[in-house]
């Protein structure tokens, strides 16, 4: 075990209350006393403290962000599970949610530390009548439960700040400490009156009280905080008492017993605090997990606790000079960080032989499903409650209003599109059952079922009218109001029938689930409405609305066949071992050099095998007139031009270069092998060989690029090569008759497929954007996808997968991971207008789903690290998003321009108007600097 006290973590030598690790490791925060009786909340950088060369670095910052915004002393903080918010609690009564902001550079008012992260406070909670004490977050980041000293525990709704979830009372003493169990089923929390109470989640009601151990304590601390273990076994507890001395309790889940507890301090103990890592003895074999726990005491020690030994695993006297008010662990490594309310913060590092090795995210999942079953870890979150329905920014109001008059949604006709509002019933027509009637009653069907019971069946009954006016106010959609307490009561008539009804009841369960789902009874039509609305209903819309797509896939009627492909060549080995058939002498060859300017007109080729002479002639004309002609030593068996060259391919394997005058400018070069496809473009020559081997030369430079590289791999289980080209810089592109197009990459020195016309996405033709039907020469993966769409058979294999599937939310992901291919490969085309065009219908694709975390990464990505120093902090960078800043960098774009015009599409989600609000405030800090 190595020892570390830091003595530049300090708040100015004034005590600490609290501390806590960011999930990633990368920072760390503290919490305590401020200058005039106010809180100070301080960001450190957890690279000093774990490696000494980062600490003897002064480029390497080490404060990254002071926040003084409580007007009271800060008792508790903690991150959420995400990282993305940091709540904190004080002696003002409030609790504070902080988040992160692109801001930075400048220091506080009344110090002189620079700040090099910003974090800005996105919620004050009012709700508490005395000081808050300790807080904790729910493992799904759904709530955040606060304790105080007016006897109560509040929960509070994360998805809607402000919103109290429940009141928890109970408690007749000041409460000091509360933590949600790893499952989310329950939520303990600790006070002076000398109980711990343990509480439901599914409805807030208390399940037990714990008393017993507490009974003999005597006096009081400043927290009381307990902690549940990573597996939810136990909850061990601050300050109790065995036999007159102090200890920490073990309470066992389930019978809520507790027969254990840890022992050995002199004094109260003060907290508790469990790793989040479940541990496991180095080694191979069969291991029993166990769980590490330290205890921080007001003996000033702090001792190490294994589930899995009898003794502590270290204990350290007198680490400080005052109480220990909180402890923490390093979420990834086998670090332990405690402060004092001396104002002094330790941190201990172990050895994996001492600590053991923490499980994986799969082993510690299995672990759970174990203990607790599949069906506790899949739920959400307790208590779940619907989407937002309301928009919470004024901001984003407005931004969704001139959306709206800007881009009016046209009629889709009938067939396509994602989604389909219901068909209206033409004059006369009678309504489907379940539809509203235009106007006046609606009608209910009753009749009788053959032991004499009445049998009404349910219609759709609308609440209220709504006018189109007040509901695009809110959507832009015809959707319900959010309240129905205005407008006329919708009457119903019932119509009485004499028909006696069987009712369709399955026998069996078997045979209900074996009913095809195409089967099923058609959703009401206040299903199928506007995807802009956010509710739970919403969520089912989309649903069907992605359920009709799959089987408009499956149903729809066979296409015509496609135009046939251009000549392919076998992949086939022959008897003489080629892998692809090399290219025939003609009697015939053609070829035309573009015109360069005035003086350089256009030029027409003419390749001749075998004339009145027998000999090979190459003839160059300019319209009628004959210009030069020269004579080849063997039938040519290709012709190209490029950049003002002429290049002839012949029968005895040479590239012979000419000039536009005919002048021969290089000696023959003899090629690697029997020729097969040639291509030219600018200044670049690529040949691929009967063996499957390409090369490349730039022939104004007469050097080589690529050297033989095998592309044989690409031409496994029948396939055959159909095509070839280069790309502006001179990288081989490869076209296979499966329908799919490699790019060769030579930092990768390997091919990367960057087209594929059988991806399961791909039969999903709603999501992609509108293709020029003529692609440009700078458009590469057009062109591209334009040759792979002639390739592609009939029935692709993906759409009856995702037809027979039946999962909408199958079908997005399938959509959403094909644009996320076509955005890498316009990155790898180096094409920046594609690559604004498949990132924009990627937004689109996961807004309209939702997707927060991969839009929320995106988005990041876009913005780039925090801070200089983020690289030394392992903060997320990708190089998709990388290099495609680098992109739109090298045409003159900035990448935060790209997201300016990203932005909009994600106010189509009322749940992702936070991550709108939050990203839209740091473009505007970047703009702003941007400006300066």
């Amino acid at each position: 075990m190595k020892l570390l006290k830091p003595s530049w973590v300090s708040h100015e030598k004034r005590s600490l209350f609290c501390v806590d690790i960011h999930p990633d490791g990368t920072r760390f925060a503290t919490g305590g006393q401020g200058q005039d009786r106010t809180g100070t909340i301080a960001l450190w950088n957890m690279a000093p403290v774990e490696s000494e060369r980062a600490e003897r670095d002064s480029s390497v910052p080490r404060q990254l962000c002071r926040m003084d915004d409580h007007l009271g002393c800060v008792n508790c903080l903690r991150w959420s599970a995400s990282g993305r918010h940091l709540a904190s609690g004080g002696d003002d009564k409030l609790v504070m949610v902080w988040q992160h902001s692109k801001t930075g550079g400048s220091a506080p008012f009344g110090s002189r530390q620079v700040a090099v992260e910003g974090w800005r406070a996105v919620a004050t909670l009012r709700g508490h009548d005395g000081d808050v004490i300790d807080l904790a977050w729910s493992p799904q980041d759904a709530f955040l439960a606060t304790c105080s000293v007016d006897n109560l525990v509040l929960v509070w709704d994360a998805a809607r700040w402000g919103d109290i979830v429940a009141r928890l009372k109970g408690h007749t003493g000041l409460v000091k400490g509360v933590d949600w169990d790893p499952i989310g089923k329950y939520l303990c929390s600790q006070s002076d009156d000398r109980t711990l109470r343990v509480w439901r989640t599914a409805d807030w009601a208390p399940e037990t009280e714990v008393t017993e151990p507490f009974r003999q304590t005597g006096g009081t601390t400043a927290v009381l905080r307990c902690s549940w273990s990573p597996d939810g076994k136990y909850i061990v507890s601050a300050h109790a008492m065995n036999n007159g001395g102090p200890t920490a309790l073990i309470i066992d889940r389930g019978d809520w017993t507790a027969d254990m507890d840890f022992v050995g301090h002199k004094k109260a103990i003060t907290c508790a605090r469990f790793s989040s890592a479940m541990l496991q003895r180095p080694g191979e074999g069969r291991r029993a997990p166990y769980c590490a726990c330290a205890l921080g005491s007001r003996d000033h020690g702090v001792s190490v606790w294994l589930t899995c030994r009898k003794r502590p695993l270290v204990v350290v006297h007198e680490l400080f000079d005052d109480s220990v008010m909180d402890l923490s662990w390093h979420p990834g490594r086998r670090l332990l960080i405690a402060c004092s309310k001396d104002g002094t913060v330790a941190a201990m590092s172990f050895t994996v032989e001492e600590l053991g090795e923490a499980m994986s995210t799969d082993e510690r999942t299995a672990l759970r499903e174990k203990l607790y079953g599949r069906a506790a870890l899949l739920s959400r979150r307790p208590g779940q409650q619907a989407a937002p329905q309301l928009i919470e920014s004024p901001l984003l109001l407005s931004v969704r209003e001139q959306a709206e008059k800007q881009s009016p949604r046209p009629a889709a006709p009938p067939g396509q599109g994602i989604s389909q509002p219901p068909r209206q019933p033409a004059a006369g027509e009678p309504a489907p059952p379940g539809t509203p009637s235009g106007g006046g009653a609606r009608k209910q069907i009753e009749c009788r079922t053959p032991d004499g019971k009445r049998r009404i069946t349910p219609m759709f009954v609308s609440s209220q009218e709504v006018t189109p006016d007040l509901a695009s106010r809110f959507s832009g959609s015809e959707e319900l109001p959010f309240t129905s307490s205005t407008g006329a009561a919708a009457t119903v008539e019932v119509e009485r029938l004499d028909t006696v009804v069987t009712p369709q009841v399955s026998e069996s369960r078997s045979q209900l689930s074996a009913a095809p789902a195409v089967e099923a009874t058609p959703p009401p039509p206040a299903a199928v409405a506007a995807p802009e609305a956010a509710s739970i209903a919403v969520k089912r819309r989309a649903s069907t609305d992605l359920r009709v797509a799959s089987k408009r896939i499956h149903t729809s009627p066979p296409p015509a066949p496609p135009p046939a492909p251009p000549p392919a060549v076998s992949a086939t080995y022959t008897a003489s071992g080629a892998i692809v058939a090399p290219l025939a002498a003609a009697g015939r060859l053609t070829a035309v050099l573009p015109a360069a300017g005035p003086e350089l007109p256009e030029l027409q080729l003419e390749a001749e095998h075998g004339g009145a002479a027998g000999l090979h002639v190459l003839t160059c004309r300019q319209g009628t007139e004959f210009r030069w002609r020269t004579v080849l030593s063997s039938p040519a068996v290709a012709l190209r031009c490029c950049e003002e060259r002429c290049l002839a391919w012949t029968a005895d394997g040479s590239l012979i270069c000419l000039s536009r005058a005919g002048r021969l400018l290089l000696p023959p070069l003899a090629m690697p092998g029997p020729v097969a496809r040639v291509a030219a473009r600018g200044r670049h020559v690529l040949v691929v060989t009967c063996a499957a081997e390409v090369s490349t030369w730039d022939v104004r430079a007469a050097a080589a690029r690529v050297r033989r590289e095998p592309a044989a791999q690409l031409l496994r289980g029948g396939a055959r090569l159909t095509g070839c080209t280069l790309t502006e810089d001179g990288r081989p592109v490869l076209v296979v008759s499966t329908g799919r197009a490699y790019l060769y990459s030579e930092t990768m020195a390997g091919w990367q497929l960057v087209t594929d016309g059988r991806a399961p996405g791909a039969a999903l033709s709603e999501v992609q954007p509108q293709l020029p039907a003529a692609p440009a020469s700078g458009q590469a993966l057009a062109v591209l996808m334009a040759q792979v769409r002639r390739l592609r058979p009939a029935a692709p294999a993906a759409a009856p997968a995702l037809a027979a599937a039946a999962d909408p939310q199958l079908a997005a992901d399938a959509a959403a991971a094909f644009l996320d291919s076509q955005v890498a490969a316009a990155v790898a085309l180096g094409s920046p207008g594609e690559y604004s065009l498949w990132l924009a219908a990627l937004f689109r694709q996961l807004a309209s789903c939702g997707d927060e975390p991969r839009l929320r990464d995106l988005c990041e990505r876009l913005l780039g690290p925090a801070h200089s120093g983020a690289s030394l902090s392992a903060s997320p960078t990708a190089e998709l998003g990388l290099d495609g800043r680098t992109l739109l960098k090298e045409v003159g774009k900035e990448y935060w321009t790209l997201l300016k015009e990203l932005l909009p599409l994600l106010v189509s989600h009322l749940s992702l108007q936070r991550l709108y609000t939050e990203i839209k405030d740091q473009l505007d800090c970047v703009e702003l600097a941007d400006s300066i």
